[in-house]
């Protein structure tokens, strides 16, 4: 899979940047969403890449949309599955 430089999440380009396996396993991460970049451990294939990236996705929305720990469960579901559509419409 080739990996886009960048995956608009709302009004944001989260940049998307491939680490080596050696720093992945010091941070003890598959990936990692800093806030303006998604990294992805080298290596990676396949469903265990796809779920890396969903996983780092889930973590720039529910950045982007302002979600709260205790914010309630639908309010998260909701402004989770909001930010996934919008994810897929601008990032074919």
């Amino acid at each position: 899979m080739n990996l886009p430089e960048y995956i608009k999440v709302g009004p944001y380009d989260i940049s998307v940047r491939v680490i080596s396996s050696e720093l992945a396993a010091r941070l003890k991460e598959d990936g990692d969403f800093d806030g303006e970049t998604i990294h992805i451990a080298d290596g990676q294939r396949g469903p265990q890449l796809a779920d890396t990236i969903l996983h780092e996705l889930l973590h720039a929305i529910y950045a982007t949309f302002s979600l709260k720990d205790d914010d309630e469960e639908e309010r998260i579901v909701s402004a989770l599955a909001t930010g996934l559509v919008g994810v897929l419409r601008d990032n074919p």
